[in-house]
């Protein structure tokens, strides 16, 4: 490690991060860590095409089969990117006051640049799970200063300090958000409440209650640049229905929704997690559905650890340095699919534990370089002077989306 002065603030931070960087983000976040990445997007817009219906002809009779071939049908996407930034100071005294002290400027500028890359990690993670309308949570009740979450773990999406707004859709229906904002102010997630600063009685938000969502400020997605997530494309509704959206990207999902927005599933009476898996594996295999990979809830999945008993057969898979241990399942055709927890894992429309069986190989994060990358003139780690306070500003950003090639595969609500 080079010696630390404040001219060398750029090279502490490529020596910091030169290694660490990816297996630090994908840390506890196996679905970011697993999907394929690819930083070559050029130009505004991706298109992505999609077949939902195979034209070859096939009969028993030569002519038959020569007069009835017809085109195969596709439908397409154009996908655009998503954005996110990630904006931090250090104090410019702090650093000069410690540029001779061993250590010191190295622990500060670590501190500050592993908070900044934490929290780009947590919200990147979570929105690859989401539908595209950047909703962190939704309301079960609201009063006063206490905001009360449907889902308490989505707590952990939230920081005291930061400023959220409200809307009365999810950030997919147009409705905007409302005119004021809140600042978080204290958290409890054993009873998935957000404490705020300002009562929301008597308020532009007086109207805020049971149904409502929440969204950190700047995230609402009326106009696409939050990532749309596997519930984008893995659909929790029928498209049409409730509040799913008949078309993603421009392309109508209508005309074969179970191939354009992916199959919803929903296990007999009396089963157990583990036979309600099984027997959605069934109906992927009739289907035509190849999964490759479960995704499920922690407690989900802890559920089906325990029931296995002695029949666990343990996956291992690794990204990096970071390693992710999995369950096995055999489907009909013989072909292992992978069960993993993944913290980010929404609940359903109406508060169901889900299950996902993907195809990961179809899934693609796309993204203009690197995700996340040093928003620099020269793209090197270097901090600038802000311009009205004596401090020291990094920037972290990145645009790309996630998307799928064919969205054969399923959800399983559970209920």
């Amino acid at each position: 490690m080079a010696s630390s002065n404040v001219t060398n603030v750029p090279l502490v931070l490529k020596e910091l991060w030169k290694d660490r960087i990816d297996d630090y983000k994908y840390e506890d976040r196996p679905f970011y860590a697993m999907v394929e990445k690819d930083t070559s997007w050029s130009g505004l817009k991706l298109h992505i095409t999609v077949q939902y219906a195979n034209g070859t002809s096939t009969a028993s009779k030569f002519s038959v089969a020569k007069d009835r071939r017809r085109a195969s049908k596709f439908s397409a996407m154009e996908v655009e990117t998503a954005d996110l930034f990630t904006i931090w100071s250090v104090d410019n005294k702090l650093i000069t006051l410690t540029r001779d002290q061993k250590g010191s400027l190295v622990r500060m500028l670590d501190k500050a640049t592993t908070d900044a890359q934490d929290k780009h990690r947590r919200r990147t993670a979570w929105q690859l799970w989401g539908n595209g309308g950047g909703a962190a949570g939704k309301l079960s009740a609201a009063s006063g200063t206490t905001l009360t979450l449907s889902n308490k773990d989505n707590v952990r999406d939230f920081e005291i300090g930061g400023p959220i707004e409200f809307s009365s859709d999810d950030g997919r229906g147009g409705a905007g958000v409302l005119s004021e904002t809140r600042t978080v102010a204290d958290l409890d997630p054993d009873l998935g409440t957000i404490e705020i600063d300002t009562t929301i009685a008597g308020s532009a938000l007086s109207g805020v209650t049971s149904g409502y969502f929440v969204f950190h400020e700047g995230d609402y997605g009326d106009d696409d640049h939050v990532i749309k997530g596997v519930t984008s494309y893995i659909a929790l509704e029928d498209p049409g229905t409730g509040s799913e959206p008949t078309t993603i990207w421009g392309m109508d999902r209508t005309v074969r929704p179970d191939i354009l927005a992916g199959s919803r599933m929903t296990p007999s009476n009396n089963l157990i997690v583990v036979e309600a898996i099984k027997e959605a594996l069934v109906k992927a295999y009739r289907r035509s559905i190849d999964v490759t990979h479960l995704w499920c809830s922690p407690e989900i999945f802890n559920e089906v650890e325990m029931s296995l008993e002695g029949q666990r057969r343990y996956a291992d898979e690794k990204v990096g340095k970071v390693g992710f241990t999995g369950l096995e399942f055999t489907s009909l055709s013989g072909k292992v699919a992978k069960l993993f927890a993944d913290p980010d894992i929404p609940l359903g429309p109406d508060g169901e534990e889900l299950v996902f069986g993907l195809t990961m190989p179809k899934w693609t994060f796309h993204t203009a370089e690197e995700w996340p990358m040093w928003l620099t003139s020269d793209g090197k780690k270097s901090f600038m002077t802000e311009e009205n306070a004596n401090a020291r500003e990094g920037r972290l950003g990145g645009y790309g989306n996630l998307y799928a090639d064919g969205m054969n595969q399923f959800v399983l609500l559970l209920g």
